[in-house]
């Protein structure tokens, strides 16, 4: 069975389109835990902006609405959307590289930056890599 080209755009752009609300949402928050902008004993200390990214953390560490608590309030089908947007993203990406490969040319120019999109990541993370001195 063969899909149409029309029919897997159509397919990525609505997933695309769906799961892009919380994408962005986790992205930022990813982000801003990344600098650890969401730490709870600095915000406790300080307030402020702190406070709010601890606060807007909460769906994306703990599965809660913000200012709940975690202990008593979580959501099974909120954890349950979150596997399907991964999901989904994960077909979204995998329709997009397909239709990359079909419309592109030369194809190698995909493959290119496909291998680079692999080998950057892993090389920053490599370059900081500190052996222990003996």
């Amino acid at each position: 069975m063969k899909l149409s080209p029309r029919l897997l755009r159509r397919v990525h752009l609505l997933l695309g389109c769906f799961f892009a609300p919380l994408l962005i949402y986790y992205m930022l928050s990813g982000l801003w835990q990344s600098y650890g902008l969401d730490d709870r004993k600095k915000a406790q200390a300080e307030g402020g902006i702190s406070a709010v990214f601890v606060s807007a953390s909460a769906p994306h560490k703990h599965l809660t609405f913000p200012g709940a608590s975690s202990k008593t309030s979580w959501s099974e089908p909120y954890r349950w959307f979150v596997a399907a947007m991964v999901a989904g993203l994960a077909v979204t990406l995998v329709l997009g590289i397909y239709i990359a490969f079909t419309t592109f040319r030369p194809w190698w120019g995909v493959a290119l930056a496909i291998g680079l999109g692999i080998a950057f990541p892993i090389l920053l993370l490599w370059s900081s890599v500190r052996t222990a001195a003996p």
